[in-house]
Formats: structure tokens, sequence, C-alpha cells
């Protein structure tokens, strides 16, 4: 409507211009008239003049107001399409669950300090004994029969050795913890690499969106279209690098959960082993269970694998193209 208006008003104004000369020659008969009346034509003819470049660069605005538009539209529809993408980045990073591994570690951790409960119990055994051992060599001193002597010789004989099977025991435990711990500081310092890959992940997506905020801005400002394809190769090769992140990530918790899962049926075994307790037999059937149960959460848990930014590239043809076909249509 405005532009409009500005077309009438030029038309007026080229015949008000047209008529206003026809008028001005006409002589009054005062010269101060006649200079005052020229000189307000020449304002006049001036003003017109203006209006004319005024509803020119009107015109130019206008038109670069409506590729302004067409501009903001495809930038609109790319960042919805970056929105979705970057959800379901955060979807796979949260499908991870870092949390779950924490809990199998501090479960690890609580077995292996009942492990070393044990061995100082039988510390405080051993010394018990040692102790009785100093009693019974001072009452040796009260005993004057031979057979008394000769008994208790043999009845400290049979408890130096059981002692002695006591602290074989004892070193034997206390060399396979020091291995189970050597074992779980390995098995902790995955799961800190694992946290860092993490950490390293959340790290990109935050890099993704502020390269999303400077795409934005500098869309604003009518950035051309190499640097848009430029921009887009980078989220391309961002995708690559997530995607592969992801794979590591899967790889690293099975393996952490499987290794975790053997430590603790060896650490069974040995307690078993130390107590002379068949535990397979009794909890065989519960650890099926679980196992069971575990094998299917991870089934269920296993999300299909997609590229976070896979249709992209399409995105990126469909927008080509339609460029192209503008550009085809301006020329003509």
């Amino acid at each position: 409507m405005l532009f409009g208006k500005n077309k009438a008003e030029q038309e007026e104004d080229t015949e008000s211009g047209e008529d206003k000369p026809k008028a001005g020659n006409v002589d009054s008969g005062n010269p101060k008239m006649d200079m005052e009346l020229t000189r307000i034509k020449a304002q006049i003819d001036g003003f017109a003049e203006i209006r004319k470049s005024n509803s020119e660069r009107f015109s130019r605005i206008s038109e670069q107001i409506g590729e302004l538009r067409g501009m903001i539209m495809d930038s609109n529809k790319s960042m919805g399409n970056v929105e979705v993408k970057a959800t379901r980045a955060a979807d796979l990073v949260s499908s991870v669950q870092p949390e779950k591994l924490m809990i199998d570690v501090r479960k690890v951790e609580g077995k292996v300090e009942g492990l070393k409960a044990n061995i100082d119990s039988n510390d405080a055994i051993m010394k018990d004994i040692m102790r009785s051992l100093k009693e019974m060599r001072q009452q040796m001193n009260f005993y004057k029969g031979i057979e008394q002597v000769e008994k208790l010789n043999e009845e400290v004989k049979k408890e130096l050795m059981e002692i002695k099977k006591v602290e074989a025991n004892a070193k034997r435990h206390a060399d396979r913890i020091d291995t189970i711990f050597i074992e779980f500081n390995k098995k902790f310092t995955d799961f800190e690499n694992f946290n860092n890959i993490v950490k390293d992940a959340n790290r990109g997506i935050k890099r993704l969106e502020s390269d999303f905020d400077k795409m934005k801005v500098k869309l604003e400002v009518k950035e051309d279209k190499k640097e848009f394809e430029k921009l887009l190769d980078k989220f391309n090769q961002f995708e690559k690098h997530t995607t592969n992140i992801l794979n590591l990530l899967d790889e690293r918790s099975k393996q952490t959960k499987d290794n975790m899962l053997n430590d603790f049926n060896r650490i069974k075994q040995k307690v078993a082993d130390k107590f002379e307790v068949n535990m397979n037999s009794e909890n065989g059937k519960k650890e099926g269970e679980s196992n069971g149960s575990e094998n299917s959460e991870t089934k269920t848990e296993k999300p299909k694998k997609k590229g976070i930014f896979g249709f992209m590239k399409k995105d990126e043809n469909k927008e080509t193209s339609s460029n192209d076909s503008k550009e085809e249509s301006s020329s003509n």
C-alpha cells in the first residue's frame, strides 16, 4: 500500500511539475513578485526531485526486505533441523548412563573393603595365638613330668602347623587382594577416561551451539553461500567425530561392565575357596537370572546408531538446488 501511494504521489508531482512551469511563465508585472514566484518554483522543483529519489529508494528497500524475508525463512528452517539434531545428540549422551557405572564401582570398593576386614580379623587371630603361645611357654617352666612335656610339645607342634597354615592363607589372600586392588585401580582409570570422553562430548555440543549462534548472526548480516557451505562441512566433520566418540563410549561401557562382573565372580570364588563353601550351587540361579536381566537390559538399551547430522547433506543439496533455481529465475 505504501509503495502504491508513493507511485501515485510521484505521478501527481510530475503532473503538478508540468503544470507549474506553465503557470510560472505568466508575468505579474511586479519584479519582486516574479522573483518570489521563481524562487518558490525552484523550491517546488527541488522537492519534487527529492520525492522522486525517496520513492526510488523506498522501492529498492522493499525489494531488499523481500529478499531478507526469504533468507530468514530458510535460516529458520535450517535452525529447526539443527535443534532437533542437537537434542538427539544430548539423548545419546544421556543413554550411556555413567551413574550406573559409578554405582558398580562403589559396590566393588565395598567388597574390597570387606575382604580387608577379613584380613584384619585374621591378623588379630594370629596375634592372639602368638600371645597364647607366649603364655604356654611361661607355663612350661612349671611342668615337671616328661610325659606332660612331650604331650605339650606335640600339641604345640600341631598348633604351630595350624599357625603356619593360617599365615600361608593370610599371605595368599593378601597377594590376591593386592592384585585385585591393582586391577581395580586400572578399571577406575578407565572409568575416569570414560568420564573425560563424556565431558569432551558435552564440550563439543556446546561448541556446536556456539557455531550455530555464529551462523545465525552471519545469516542476519547476509553471508555468502560459500561460507554457509563451509559451516555445513564443519558440522558434518563434527558429526563424524561425535559418532566415533559414541561408539567408543559404548565399547568402553560394555568392557568395564563385563570386567567388573568377572572380577566379582573371581572374588566370590576366592571367598568360597577360603571358607570351603560352594556358593555357586546356592547363587547359580540368581546369577543366571541377573545375567539374563542384564543382557535383556543391554539389548533394550542399545539404541539404533544413527548419525546425529546424517540428513544434513540432503538438506544442503535441497538448499543448493532451491538457491540455483532462484538465481535462474532472477536472471531470466
